[in-house]
């Protein structure tokens, strides 16, 4: 209990100075969508449970790895359907930012975490976060420091993976997640008249 209220009061606490941040520098670095053009997303995706067990056990096989799980008591096959469920949400979010016209880079939380650069971040045009209010909040809290150094605004606009099991509050509503096709048309319109 008190790990987690510990938790709560350092993000608490880094909200505030990031908001802090953001406000000093707001006059000078609105974002406007006139000047946005829709060319390059970064997908942030959020690690499947399957995935997760995958990284915990580098050495084991796929029939190895099912039997550690199929020990500890876990519904393997719901495991699975679960991770394939995230996949396909993802390749069609990803190829709907294709369609139209867009360059495309993914990375997994862990790598976001871990490795990615601040040049990624800066060649996108929209980060695009999937899964749900973690993976989120993972992008936008790695992101912001850099946005608050370099005066760049770039949109951050997710989308909930499993919108049926997850509420996703920080995401884009239900709708998009079964028709991300529209949404990109709504992000692509933005851009559109800022080209005009």
């Amino acid at each position: 209990m008190l790990k987690c209220r510990g938790l709560i009061l350092r993000i608490n606490k880094d909200y505030y100075a990031i908001r802090k941040c953001c406000d000093q520098k707001r006059e000078h670095s609105k974002f406007v969508p006139t000047n946005f053009k829709l060319q390059r997303a970064l997908f942030v995706t959020k690690l499947s449970r399957y995935e997760f067990e995958q990284l915990r056990h580098p050495r084991l096989n796929k029939n190895q790895l099912e039997q550690v799980i199929r020990n500890r008591g876990t519904d393997f096959e719901f495991l699975i359907y679960l991770h394939n469920l995230h996949k396909d949400f993802e390749r069609k979010v990803v190829k709907s930012f294709q369609d139209s016209g867009c360059e495309v880079k993914l990375a997994n939380r862990h790598e976001f975490r871990s490795s990615l650069s601040k040049e990624i971040m800066e060649w996108a045009n929209v980060i695009v976060p999937i899964g749900g209010d973690g993976t989120f909040l993972l992008t936008a809290g790695r992101a912001s420091p850099l946005f608050a150094q370099s005066q760049q605004k770039t949109p951050i606009v997710g989308f909930n993976s499993d919108p049926k099991r997850s509420e996703g509050r920080l995401m884009l509503p239900e709708y998009y997640s079964e028709n991300p096709a529209d949404a990109v048309a709504r992000i692509k319109g933005v851009s559109t008249k800022g080209c005009e």
